[in-house]
């Protein structure tokens, strides 16, 4: 199990002087980016890396990056190695920023006419019952895969009491997936307003264990699906699922709960991938250009089908692994993510002004919120593009 080490202020003020030191790419100066607006984002990085131990961040507008850095030490000095500072390389557990991910996974299954165990193929409305044994409370109460994709199944998550884990076992320590799910299959959905639920995007994964995928004329797991539909045709060298493969330059948790995640099989499609800032910036490139998905799985992805609740802005709503929310002229199509002692941010803006897309990764070592900072290079990038 990985070692947690909280530093000393002194050695945050370190942190943050690595700032000098780290070399911040700017590769151009299209419209709508500056020098100032560069070293704007670089104090408020400085800012949030005194609650953490690293920071790596991409700004990409119009498909050309505008800005790349990374500050802090991603893995400090041990018997493994000498310290590793961050770059826009280092690659981060995603956390739900992997739901956008499992949706695309789930999508391309579909077009691919992935066949499941009632012999019929796979699509947004075949019900639950189809794909996972012993549910018929899931059957009388109609959920279909398209309700795990929107978050609309009214299922409690199961990473927030009281939905339990499987008795004796700890959520820092590895869980096997399958006897996770024996647990899940027993929740019932709730009377009231769907909430946001990793239990949905869990479930996403797990059923995808077993179909017959004709092109290949095999079963598929999650993971294998993932790498060779999703991650390799986006060209993500750098991103994977989290195991016992977990490349060594990983950044180190920093947090000051008791919790870490060592080896985590249980979060599956609702928080397993690690990536780097440029990966994701593929990612974003790749799915917007229409090389991942069809037109119209696309569409289905980024419409807005369930009003968010809880910490989010007003006009929030979830489609399939990205919220939306419309801003005037512009539209945020963005996740954050968390994990014990990691944090991640990915956020697509399309302008119908004269600006055109502008795409913010950003991935840490600590327990930290970083929407301000994501939508504060928004502003900087509307503000240079209509003035």
């Amino acid at each position: 199990m990985q070692r947690i080490i909280i530093f000393s202020a002194a050695f945050r003020l370190g942190l943050l002087l690595l700032l000098s030191l780290v070399a911040t790419a700017v590769v151009a100066q299209p419209f709508g980016w500056s020098k100032a607006a560069t070293a704007s984002t670089q104090r408020a990085a400085a800012k949030l890396l005194m609650g953490a131990r690293a920071l790596s961040l991409s700004i990409h507008i119009d498909g050309i990056e505008v800005m790349a850095m990374g500050a802090g030490v991603a893995r400090p000095p041990s018997k493994l190695g000498p310290a590793l500072a961050a770059t826009a390389d280092t690659p981060y557990p995603i956390a739900s920023v992997s739901k956008q991910f499992t949706a695309a996974v789930i999508l391309s299954l579909i077009e691919a006419g992935a066949i499941t165990a009632a012999n019929a193929p796979l699509a947004l409305d075949t019900p639950l019952q189809d794909l996972f044994e012993k549910v018929p409370h899931w059957q009388s109460a109609g959920l279909r895969v398209r309700h795990l994709l929107t978050m609309s199944s009214r299922l409690p998550s199961y990473t927030s009491p009281p939905t339990p884990f499987p008795p004796g076992v700890r959520p820092d320590a590895p869980v096997n997936a399958f006897a996770l799910l024996n647990v899940v299959r027993a929740y019932q959905p709730s009377k009231y307003a769907p909430v946001y639920s990793n239990t949905n995007y869990f479930l996403l994964a797990m059923l995808t264990q077993g179909l017959v995928v004709p092109s290949v004329g095999k079963t598929t797991t999650f993971e294998s699906y993932l790498q060779s539909r999703i991650l390799d045709p986006a060209g993500m060298t750098s991103s994977g699922v989290l195991g016992p493969a977990v490349p060594a330059h990983l950044a180190f948790p920093h947090t000051p709960s008791a919790l870490t995640f060592h080896l985590p099989d249980w979060p599956k499609g609702a928080g397993s991938i690690f990536s780097t800032v440029r990966d994701l910036q593929r990612w974003n490139s790749s799915l917007f250009g229409g090389q991942i998905l069809s037109a119209a799985s696309l569409q289905s992805m980024l419409k807005g089908v369930q009003p968010m609740t809880g910490p989010v802005l007003p006009n929030t709503s979830y489609g399939m692994g990205w919220m939306i929310r419309p801003v005037g002229h512009y539209r945020e199509y963005y996740h954050s993510g968390s994990l014990a002692g990691y944090s991640a941010m990915n956020m697509v803006v399309e302008s119908t002004a004269s600006l055109g897309r502008i795409s913010i990764a950003i991935l840490a070592a600590g327990d930290l919120s970083l929407e301000g900072l994501a939508r504060q290079v928004v502003q900087q990038a509307i503000a240079l593009g209509t003035n």
